[in-house]
Order: structure tokens, then sequence, then C-alpha cells
């Protein structure tokens, strides 16, 4: 399977008058399009498969932080 690099990244709110950090994942050229920020340290290759139009869908960092949580844990706490 194809592996593509994305970043988590953060766009100016003018509503808000303030950056929001996107629930999405995007690639770099994408970030650059809508004029967003990549934040540092965020690099992270997922499946070709999980992007559409250079993004992910709504909510797919977050539920990548829960995997990527739960694996350098040493996964789901078990019941003793």
């Amino acid at each position: 399977m194809t592996k593509a690099t994305v970043y988590r990244y953060k766009v100016y709110d003018f509503t808000a008058d303030e950056y929001v950090v996107s629930t999405r994942l995007a690639t770099r050229s994408r970030i650059k399009h809508i004029r967003g920020e990549i934040i540092p340290g965020t690099k992270t290759e997922i499946d070709d498969k999980d992007l559409e139009g250079g993004w992910t869908a709504k909510g797919f960092a977050e539920g990548l932080a829960v995997i990527q949580m739960s694996r350098t844990r040493g996964g789901p706490q078990q019941r003793r």
C-alpha cells in the first residue's frame, strides 16, 4: 500500500480572531493551498487511501492520536 506524508496544521479563524487546530491531517501542498500553518513535529505517514483531495476526513487526527497512544502504552489495559 502507498503511504502519504501528512501533518497537523492550524488555520486562522477570523470569526474568533485566533488560530484553530484542524481535526484533519493534510499534505504539505494542501496546507499551503488553504494558507494554513504546519504544526512542527507532526509529520506522519498514513495510507494514501485515507486521503481525499490532499486531506483526511474530519476527526481523523483525534482517532489517529488514540491509536498511537495505545501503541506506545502497550495497548488497551486488561482487567485483572
